[in-house]
């Protein structure tokens, strides 16, 4: 988990909600093998706010993205989800 996202200026106010904070931090671990893009998003000071999925993957797509960048030809579907794994899709 981070700690201190290493801002020089941070930025006040928002509510600390992923959608009102005024800044978010975006994080990306590195796998040797990725299927799935997923992301995790963090507050100016290093708070969990939730997360973004690659979702509604075909085999056929996760076969492309395991062969090579295929996929950057094809549509990819992502969902927000917040701290809870609620997802925030309308």
């Amino acid at each position: 988990m981070r700690r201190d996202a290493n801002i020089d200026d941070p930025v006040g106010g928002g509510g600390g909600m992923l959608f009102t904070a005024p800044v978010l931090v975006v994080d990306q671990r590195a796998k040797l093998i990725e299927l799935a893009a997923e992301f995790a998003v963090y507050d100016q000071h290093g708070k969990p706010l939730g997360s973004v999925l690659q979702v509604g993957q075909s085999t056929t797509k996760k076969v492309a993205r395991f062969i090579g960048r295929l996929d950057q030809f094809f549509t990819h579907t992502i969902e927000v989800h917040d701290v809870e794994g609620r997802c925030c899709c309308g």
